[in-house]
């Protein structure tokens, strides 16, 4: 079938009129939400660490229900109420073994070593209400709740307070800003991109300094829902330098390869979905016992993240 000049034309003017609509200029901001959202969030991690030419692998899974209630301040900032409904962990460590948590158990394990550290982490964080002050545009000004729920609980417990990443108000403000993206002061057009830079001290673990680059994509759709589709990568910088057990860790750790997609629902305010993986190693080095041990560290994390329907049963 021949296709006439004409016809062309008129097919190259209606994709770029396709194309204008679809790339409309369009303000970003997080907005109070009349009904608590339901999130469930999902983490795994498998890291392979190199020990004097023996390799030790670690595999983590955890699922967690959140419901955030989230309401406008008089600073014009928004109170996000966050509830756990319900905290699933699985933990697989070459020379510690295994490790479950349910949060709707009664005999999880608190005779293993893991178990008699973690537990009491986890059945803090099982149930934990929490309160984030955050801009229209994901700036996470204040942390409230935290402190009080783990200070007791990492107090002299290495193994809980790595698992914690420190239990520190940054570590989560760290933590929140990977489900909380930064939105670009100006509207979106086609090709825009911005930068999240962050600096952050974690009480006695170290220094971690980076940045999140996001890139709008275009629109997308999650089941019927419309959204804007945006792309994140992000580089981190970790200066490690812990006590734990007697031992002194240093060294650094960075992202080597990061990738990620964000569906944000423009008109309520809210990400509908996300899911990101970042692989990140590193050289440490452990000095214990008046030695020097080398350690080779290598782990890949994937993050996803559901605006839900109802609560799950």
């Amino acid at each position: 079938m021949k296709t006439s000049l004409k016809s062309l034309g008129g097919l190259v003017l209606l994709t770029l009129a396709t194309g204008v609509g679809a790339q409309e200029p369009t303000l970003l901001r997080y907005l109070p939400s009349k009904e608590p959202l339901i999130y469930r969030r999902t983490s795994t991690m498998k890291q392979t660490q190199t020990v004097m030419d023996k390799k030790i692998a670690t595999e983590m899974n955890q699922t967690e229900i959140d419901e955030w209630s989230i309401a406008a301040t008089d600073k014009k900032d928004l109170e996000i109420k966050s509830e756990t409904k319900r905290l699933q962990v699985k933990v697989k460590i070459a020379q510690l073994g295994d490790y479950t948590f349910d949060s709707r158990k009664d005999d999880n394990d608190k005779g293993s070593t893991l178990g008699a550290a973690l537990t009491p982490l986890y059945e803090r964080m099982g149930a934990a209400r929490l309160t984030y002050s955050v801009s229209p545009r994901g700036k996470i000004a204040k942390v409230e709740g935290l402190k009080e729920l783990l200070e007791d609980v990492l107090k002299d417990n290495p193994i809980a307070k790595q698992f914690a990443a420190g239990g520190s108000d940054d570590a989560v403000k760290l933590g929140l800003a990977e489900f909380v993206p930064a939105l670009p002061e100006d509207k979106i057009t086609a090709g825009s991109r911005w930068e999240a830079p962050f600096e952050m001290n974690l009480a006695k673990l170290g220094k971690a300094t980076g940045k999140r680059t996001y890139t709008y994509e275009g629109e997308g759709a999650i089941g019927k829902r419309k959204t804007v589709k945006i792309g994140v990568a992000m580089e981190l910088s970790f200066d490690l330098n812990l006590d734990m057990n007697g031992a002194k860790v240093t060294g650094n750790l960075s992202i080597s390869q990061s990738k990620g997609t964000i569906h944000f629902d423009a008109k309520q305010g809210c990400v509908v979905s996300l899911a990101t993986e970042y692989t990140l190693g590193g050289n440490l080095n452990v000095e214990a016992g008046g030695m020097n041990i080398p350690v080779g560290t290598e782990q890949t994390q994937n993050i996803r993240l559901e605006l839900l329907d109802r609560a799950p049963e």
